[in-house]
């Protein structure tokens, strides 16, 4: 969710900010179309009821993508480290079932940020790392960002980098083999700085 925030927040402020990390994120969905017409409705009726029949689809639907499927839990879909996924599960704030209006406006945030032309009003010669793991449901396993920074490339952008992680799935941070995550986020960073210096 935190991707599609940061695509529609640099569509208004990227002048703000030196470049961007988007990670665990996706492309153009063409699903999201024919669903916005039945959330605008539930979102009218019910805004503030919490939907659990939505929660499960998705967690049912990300999980049904997994090949390896090592863990028994609705979240495995987040990352392969077990610690990381009880640690999720335990905590009140994650995993909660949105309300009608949460889902609502997750449609809104991915309609503007995964459009096709979503970057249209940024510089383009910001800077953008997009990061996932080949194995993120969210991200198509591993087809999303290539399609999306190929787009960006031809569209003109000149400093858009991807890093994919074989094995790893929607929250590479998370995952037990994260220091190479953590290591390629300082280059990055550190390498931003030094042009911008």
């Amino acid at each position: 969710m935190g991707s599609f925030v940061i695509r529609n927040v640099l569509q208004v402020h990227s002048d703000q900010f030196e470049g961007a990390i988007i990670m665990g994120s996706s492309d153009y969905n063409p699903l999201l179309k024919p669903m916005m017409p039945v959330m605008e409705i539930l979102n009218k009726v019910q805004p503030k009821r919490h939907n659990s029949v939505i929660s499960s689809a998705m967690n049912i639907m990300f999980n049904a993508q997994l090949k390896d499927k090592k863990m028994d839990s609705d979240h495995a879909w987040l990352c392969n480290n077990p610690e990381a996924i009880a640690d999720y599960e335990k905590d009140p704030l994650c995993g909660f079932d949105f309300t009608n209006n949460g889902y609502w406006t997750l449609l809104k945030l991915m309609q503007g940020g995964l459009a096709k032309d979503w970057a249209e009003t940024i510089e383009h010669d910001f800077p953008m790392l997009f990061m996932s793991g080949k194995n993120d449901p969210v991200g198509y396993m591993g087809k999303a960002i290539p399609k999306a920074t190929k787009r960006l490339k031809k569209q003109g952008f000149k400093h858009v980098e991807k890093q994919l992680y074989p094995s790893m799935r929607h929250e590479p941070l998370h995952e037990v083999e994260n220091k190479k995550v953590y290591q390629d986020l300082l280059n990055w960073i550190e390498g931003q700085l030094e042009k911008s210096a």
